[in-house]
C-alpha cells in the first residue's frame, strides 16, 4: 500500500474493516488535518461495485450534519478507490455494547435521538442510509454521536437505477427491516425500523432476534413478533418501550411517519401506539386511554374481560330498574298531582331522585319474559371451538388456527395446560396484529385460563425462539 495516497494523504494504522473495504487513520499533509481514509482495492471491484463506491462519494460529499460523519474527498489512486472522511476519536456503539452491555435508558435515548436527527436531515435530501447499526454509530471521546458510512445510501426517488441485484438487499441482516430482507426497495421507514432495533439492543444489551445464519435472522424480522423491551429490561420507561414497538412494526406504514417524529416521541416520552386497522372492540369507558404498544400480558387481558363483564352486568341491572319504574302503578306524573295530606307525606318515597334508584329491582318488577335471555356463553373447550368455527368471518383470519389449537386440548391432561397457555398468548398477539377479533379472546379466556393455570403467566415461551442465546448482545 502506498504510504502517500494521491500525493496528499499519509496513511497510518488500520481503524477497522468490513466487506472489501478497510478504514485507516490518515493525515492530510496539505492541511495538517487528521482524517479517516476508506480504501477498497480497485482490482477486486466490478463495474457495479465501483459505481456504487463513486455514488457513495457523491452522496456523502453532498450531505453534511453535526451528527453525521463528514466526507472531505474521494478518488482512485495506486490501485485503490479511496474516500477521505472526518476522523472521530473514540469508539463505536458496537464496541461499547460489547464492553458494558445494556445502557441506561437516558443514554440510549440520547444516542438514538442523535442518529434520528442525522437520518431526518438525510431523508430530507432524498437519501436513505440502509445500514443503520451499532458499528456505524461513532461515539466520540468528546461526547459527540455521529452516524457513519452512508456508503450504501442512495436516492430513494430513483429506485429503477439501483445497482444492487434485484431480489437482494444491502445491509446487515440483524438490523434490516422486513421489507429489505424481502428484497423490496428501502425507504426512510426502513431506517426507522433499523434505528428501533439499535435502540432495543441499547436498552436490553442484545438484539431482538438472533440466530446462526443471516437468513434465519432476516426471516425472524419478517415473521416473528416484536419482543417487548420490558420483558428483558423492566426498568425501561413504558413510553420508551412503546416507541421501540412502533418503530419495529412489520408494516412500514405503521411505523413513525418520519425520523423526526420518532425523535420527538423519545424526547417527549410520548407513547404512541403502532397504527393498525381499528378493531371492533365492545364500547367501554376506561378512566384513561391506554395505548396498545406491544402484545398485552394475559393478566391484563383477564382484567379487561372482567371489567367489561362487570360493566355489562351493571347496564343490565339499570335496564331492569328502568323497566320496573315504567310498569309500577306510581310511575309517570300521577304522584305529584295526587299528593297525600301533609300529615301522611312519605318523604322517603317522594324525595328520592330518579338517578338514585336501588341497585336491586323491587318485587313489582315486570315478568322476566319482558327481557330477552342472554346468549349462552360457551363453557367448554368444545363449545368455544364450535362457536368460532360457526362464524369464522366474524372472528377473523386466524379462526381456523384457533379451532385447530383447541382440538389439541382434549381434556386428558398431559400437555393441556401448556397448550392452553400457548394458545392464549398467541391469540393475544393475533388480536394486537388485527388478525383475530377480540370477541374470540373473550371466549377463550374464561375457558382456557383455568386449564393453563399459573404456567401461562410467563411471557417468554415464544420469545426465546427468536433470540437464540443470550451471549450475543455485543455481536
Amino acid at each position: 500500500m502506498a504510504r502517500l495516497l494521491a500525493g496528499r494523504y499519509e496513511l497510518g494504522p488500520r481503524l477497522g474493516s468490513g466487506g472489501m473495504a478497510e478504514v485507516v487513520r490518515g493525515l492530510d499533509v496539505r492541511l495538517g488535518r487528521p482524517v479517516a481514509v476508506k480504501l477498497t482495492p480497485a482490482h477486486r471491484v466490478d463495474a457495479a461495485a465501483r459505481e456504487r463506491f463513486r455514488r457513495e462519494a457523491r452522496a456523502s460529499a453532498g450531505f453534511s450534519h453535526p451528527h453525521a460523519v463528514t466526507t472531505y474527498d474521494a478518488g482512485e489512486d495506486g490501485g485503490w478507490l479511496y474516500l477521505v472522511m472526518e476522523l472521530v476519536e473514540g469508539t463505536t456503539l458496537a464496541e461499547r455494547l460489547a464492553t458494558v452491555g445494556a445502557l441506561d435508558a437516558d443514554e440510549a435515548v440520547g444516542i438514538a435521538v442523535a442518529v434520528l436527527d442525522a437520518l431526518a436531515a438525510a431523508h430530507g435530501t432524498g437519501l436513505v442510509h440502509r445500514d443503520v447499526k451499532p458499528g456505524n454509530v461513532l461515539l466520540g471521546d468528546d461526547g459527540a454521536v455521529k452516524l457513519a458510512d452512508f456508503g450504501i445510501a442512495r436516492r430513494f426517488d430513483d429506485v429503477t437505477h439501483d445497482l444492487t441485484t434485484e431480489g437482494t438487499f444491502v445491509g446487515t441482516a440483524r438490523y434490516s427491516a422486513p421489507e429489505q430482507a424481502a428484497g423490496q426497495p428501502a425507504t426512510p421507514a426502513s431506517d426507522i425500523y433499523s434505528t428501533g432495533v439499535v435502540l432495543y439492543e441499547m436498552l436490553t444489551g442484545r438484539p431482538p432476534f438472533d440466530a446462526d445464519s443471516g437468513v434465519a435472522i432476516a426471516l425472524a424480522h419478517q415473521t416473528a413478533p416484536v419482543p417487548d423491551v420490558r420483558d428483558t429490561a423492566p426498568s425501561v420507561p413504558p413510553t420508551v418501550a412503546a416507541v421501540v414497538s412502533r418503530a419495529m412494526a412489520k408494516d412500514p406504514a405503521a411505523r413513525f411517519p418520519s425520523a423526526g417524529a420518532m425523535s420527538d416521541a423519545l424526547l417527549s416520552r410520548t407513547a404512541v401506539a403502532p397504527m393498525m386497522a381499528p378493531l371492533a372492540v365492545p364500547p367501554r369507558a376506561p378512566s384513561a386511554p391506554v395505548p396498545v404498544v406491544a402484545r398485552p400480558s394475559r393478566r391484563r387481558r383477564q382484567r379487561w374481560w372482567w371489567a367489561a363483564t362487570a360493566a355489562l352486568v351493571l347496564v343490565g341491572i339499570g335496564i331492569l330498574v328502568a323497566l320496573a319504574r315504567d310498569r309500577s302503578p306510581d310511575a309517570g306524573g300521577t304522584t305529584a298531582t295526587t299528593a297525600p295530606p301533609a300529615t301522611q307525606v312519605p318523604v322517603a318515597v317522594q324525595t328520592v331522585p330518579a338517578t338514585a334508584a336501588p341497585t336491586t329491582p323491587p318485587t313489582t318488577t315486570a315478568p322476566p319474559t319482558t327481557t330477552a335471555p342472554p346468549t349462552p356463553v360457551p363453557q367448554t373447550v368444545e363449545d368455544v371451538a364450535a362457536a368460532i368455527a360457526a362464524n369464522p368471518e366474524h372472528y377473523g383470519t386466524r379462526s381456523g388456527d384457533v379451532v385447530r389449537a383447541l382440538e389439541k386440548i382434549n381434556g386428558r391432561g398431559g400437555k393441556d395446560g401448556e397448550r392452553a397457555s400457548e394458545l392464549l398468548e398467541q391469540a393475544g398477539e393475533w388480536v394486537v396484529e388485527g388478525e383475530l377479533h377480540p370477541d374470540a379472546l373473550a371466549l377463550l379466556e374464561p375457558v382456557l385460563a383455568p386449564i393453563a393455570g399459573d404456567t401461562g403467566d410467563g411471557d417468554n415461551g415464544n420469545r426465546g425462539d427468536g433470540n437464540g442465546g443470550e451471549g450475543n448482545g455485543g455481536d
